[in-house]
């Protein structure tokens, strides 16, 4: 009997069935680079009808990432052909499935290396964070991969991202129809990555600009490029920042018009003050004004004492269990993707379901065996344990953005907490 594997937990599921019966995730059918180019050629042949024949072209803001692998020409030199292939597919096979997983778009393949857009053909507001965090996830892909490739292969990545307007245009012939974009911007990343050391991704201003409430950075300094008059001042991607800023942040002088909706929020933000709980949904329209209204909360709050977790569900998420949750808990602890400080190491270790949750290195051995229906009943216990221990020390209240995106196993944890602030119990309003 045919079936599906979880693309989370990679538990073997019956054909038919909507969600993995080991952790919830919904299933998502895999997502090829062949199947993303079939929608873009689908996407050209309704623009061509459009068009009347022509080939139609649009101004874009996208973020490109150019990433070459060095030391094949090493390898080309004592290897066959058919060896350096073992070497060569796993390694582009890899890297493009990063950038598949943040929806990204390949452009092309260049030997060793691959250029990749974020916002063409597809726009999204994070493009150029889905950017840098496809360059974090290349880089540790790549020393995943390395210790299983053959042939002692020493390979090392450089990244180059840059943020820019060009133009998406289709490049098509009788024979064959392509998506790709003209501009400087592209260029630019390129001669960025060609700059970079080994193992590092060097990043252009506009998209430090666009993305240093995320992630940290260190300053490179004004480099002298290839075909370019004048220097051109570049930034080191260090990783994300233990405590991001939300994305676009303005609070303005006064909100106006919103008196019911204030009088709402001040009800929930009271009672959790007075030691009570209670939740809050705020829904509309793009553009109709929630980051504002969700700033005037923020501010309420944060004089009356209250301690506010954020975090928000990204629709490449969506597929991960927990994202949104394990987002929340490196942010407030301070982890980063690859380790934790050593007081909050102290403190994960009476929360060690997390530190499964997280990746990190397991103490606890019983916790990493068990299985996934175990694991998800003692996981939400912790949360429950959790916030209601940071509620007793602070009023406490946690924001989730985006909810629409969050995957089944995030949206059940949830409605648990949710149950629990609605009987009133001190511990989170969400």
């Amino acid at each position: 009997m045919s079936g599906w594997t979880c693309a989370a937990c990679q538990g073997a599921n019956p054909e038919g069935t909507r969600f993995c019966g080991h952790c919830g995730a919904p299933y998502e059918p895999e997502v090829s680079e062949e199947h993303l180019r079939g929608v873009v050629a689908g996407r050209i042949g309704d623009r061509l009808a459009e068009g009347g024949g022509a080939l139609p072209y649009e101004r874009r803001l996208i973020s490109a990432l150019f990433a070459d692998v060095s030391g094949f020409t090493a390898l080309a030199d004592r290897l066959d052909p058919e060896e350096l292939l073992e070497v060569i597919d796993p390694v582009i096979s890899g890297l493009s499935s990063v950038v598949t997983t943040y929806e990204g778009y390949i452009e092309k393949f260049a030997g060793d290396a691959l250029l990749a857009l974020f916002g063409a053909p597809v726009a999204h507001e994070d493009d150029a964070e889905r950017a840098l965090l496809s360059a974090l996830e290349m880089h540790r892909e790549l020393a995943r991969l390395i210790q299983d490739l053959p042939h002692d292969a020493e390979l090392t990545l450089h990244v180059g991202v840059n943020s820019g307007h060009g133009i998406g245009r289709i490049l098509g012939s009788e024979a064959r129809t392509d998506y790709a974009v003209l501009g400087d911007s592209v260029i630019l990343a390129q001669r960025l990555e060609s700059a970079a050391p080994p193992g590092e991704t060097y990043v252009s201003q506009l998209t430090y600009d666009l993305t240093q409430h995320r992630f940290d950075f260190e300053p490179v300094g004004e480099l002298t490029l290839k075909g370019k008059k004048e220097p051109v001042f570049a930034w080191r991607l260090l990783g994300e920042r233990a405590d991001p800023e939300p994305r676009g942040r303005v609070v303005a002088s006064q909100l106006v018009g919103r008196d019911d909706e204030l009088s709402a929020l001040s009800t929930v933000v009271n009672g959790v003050v007075a030691g009570g709980g209670g939740t809050v949904t705020v829904t509309g329209d793009a553009g109709i004004g929630k980051t504002r209204l969700s700033e005037e909360a923020i501010g309420r709050a944060k004089a009356q004492g209250v301690r506010w977790l954020e975090t928000r569900c990204l629709s490449y998420g969506s597929a991960l269990p927990y994202w949104p949750y394990a987002e929340l808990v490196r942010a407030a602890m301070g982890i980063k993707r690859d380790e934790a400080p050593e007081e909050t190491a102290r403190t994960l270790r009476a929360y060690p379901y997390f530190v499964r949750l997280l990746g990190l290195p397991a103490e606890d051995t019983d916790v990493a065996q068990l299985a996934p229906e175990e694991f998800r009943r003692r996981l939400h216990r912790a949360f429950v344990l959790w916030l209601t221990a940071l509620a007793a020390e602070q009023p406490t209240i946690v924001s989730i953005e985006d909810v629409h995106w969050a995957d089944s196993s995030s949206l059940e944890l949830t409605r648990e907490l949710v149950d629990i602030a609605r009987a009133g119990r001190r511990s989170c309003s969400t």
